[in-house]
């Protein structure tokens, strides 16, 4: 795994929750950000959003992140934070 050291900002695009009846973010909860930089989609990894239950729903959100670089090769967004408590216009 390798991490950017530079963080870049987007907006959640999408996020479902492992049961929408059960708001609680596990394992299986997956979601996407468009990054403002680039215009990209990037997958968000479920374990950033632990604890952020109060925050739901996600969408719309702007976020910061850096970008992860798996060793298969897969992007991701990580270190997840939150930018404002404002939903994106």
């Amino acid at each position: 795994m390798e991490q950017q050291s530079n963080r870049h900002t987007g907006i959640i695009e999408s996020f479902e929750l492992e049961d929408p009846g059960w708001p609680v973010i596990t394992p299986r909860a997956k979601g996407t950000v468009r990054s403002a930089l680039d215009g990209h989609l990037y997958d968000l990894l479920w374990r950033d959003f632990v604890g952020m239950g109060h925050l739901l729903p996600l969408v719309g959100l702007r976020i910061s992140f850096i970008l992860v670089r798996w060793n298969g090769g897969k992007v991701t967004a990580g270190d997840i934070r939150l930018e404002t408590s404002d939903r994106a216009a």
